[in-house]
């Protein structure tokens, strides 16, 4: 437990003070103090009865958090907003349950005044405990299969993180989750063995704080500054300006249908926007990781999939949809569309039947 504590402190000073400062950094430093301060809690007992359960109670913070870091991971614009507090809400549950089961004034008042609560509080804290693990568990595999089927789709472009960083982050603490659980279970229904079982949900967390560390070290995740701030330092566009241009790009281009002009070209559509050609690269390039060829076409493939899937189009032949979505080449087509959605456009139409 002490060698945990270590490690996420050196963690820790490196998220704040040495890495480039990020969100999903800065949620994943907060998540590692919440850790500290229970595993400290728990170690040392420095604190009065009801002060020791407080901190005990951030335990039920750890979901959120956790699901905080990731969501800002799989999207670097991500913003957060006053109604994701919610997610905190089971904290002073979680106290309050806590001081009903171990806090002898609450225990003797309650076994008056509410005896269910009394005799089920401890039931009551380790399914609020283990739901919130479980459940954040769950919707962080549902929202990285999004990410990953929005990516395969054309819609989100890959994340430009290492990518052995995103999965270890999303994977090793959902594999230290369930060996958490395991020991638990195993505690409960191996209760006379002689040894305790959460130790492997210990050991499994140490192992993944190490991977993580390493692999945070290794691949310079945290050692190197935020790249944005020297792609545009010697640009007047501040990064803030340069997402909310990029929105209206997008925007424009969706609303217009200007992907639907197979002449369409960089000088045209910085005229749209009344921005200069540079800018307008720059900006694709560098927030969408595409040239603007790559870009516009990711538009026509989404469009041409709508039309292929679209009831009142399917007399119109394969040449009429590619020519409706901008493309002027049947072979450019065919290529591009088999690349983003893994067949070709008539195999995607046959299945849609």
């Amino acid at each position: 437990m002490i060698l945990i504590v270590f490690i996420l402190l050196l963690f820790t000073v490196m998220l704040f003070h040495v890495g480039r400062h990020t969100r999903s950094n800065r949620y994943l430093g907060v998540y590692f103090i919440s850790q500290i301060l229970v595993l400290v809690n728990l170690a040392f007992n420095p604190f009065y009865e009801v002060v020791f359960f407080l901190l005990q109670s951030i335990i039920f913070s750890w979901g959120a958090f956790y699901y905080l870091f990731v969501s800002s991971l799989l999207d670097r614009h991500y913003v957060f907003k006053p109604i994701y507090l919610l997610q905190f809400i089971p904290v002073p549950v979680g106290f309050f349950l806590l001081l009903a089961d171990y806090y002898f004034p609450a225990n003797q008042f309650l076994e008056v005044h509410a005896p269910f609560l009394r005799d089920h509080s401890k039931a009551m804290h380790n399914f609020l405990f283990n739901g919130l693990i479980i459940g954040y568990n769950i919707a962080t595999v549902v929202k990285y299969y999004h990410f990953r089927k929005d990516v395969t789709k054309g819609v989100q472009l890959k994340n430009t993180l290492h990518p052995v960083w995103l999965n270890i982050s999303i994977w090793g603490f959902i594999v230290s989750c369930l060996c958490n659980q395991t020991g638990n279970y195993l505690n409960l229904t191996m209760p006379d063995v002689g040894f305790d079982w959460m130790n492997i949900g210990l050991a499994a967390f140490l192992i993944y704080f190490c991977v993580l560390f390493y692999v945070a070290v290794s691949s310079r995740i945290l050692l190197e500054k935020y790249e944005s701030k020297e792609k545009y330092k010697n640009s007047k566009l501040p990064e803030a300006e340069a997402i909310a241009l990029l929105a209206s790009i997008e925007h424009c281009i969706t609303e217009k249908r200007l992907f639907t002009n197979q002449e369409l070209k960089l000088k045209d559509l910085a005229e749209q926007l009344t921005i200069t050609e540079r800018t307008l690269s720059q900006l694709i390039n560098f927030y969408r990781k595409q040239n603007f060829s790559d870009f516009i076409n990711s538009y026509r493939i989404e469009y041409a999939k709508q039309l292929l899937a679209d009831p009142l189009q399917k007399d119109k032949t394969i040449l009429w949809i590619l020519f409706e979505s901008g493309f002027n080449s049947k072979a450019t087509f065919n290529t591009l569309f088999k690349k983003v959605v893994g067949c070709t456009p008539a195999e995607y139409r046959k299945t849609l039947r």
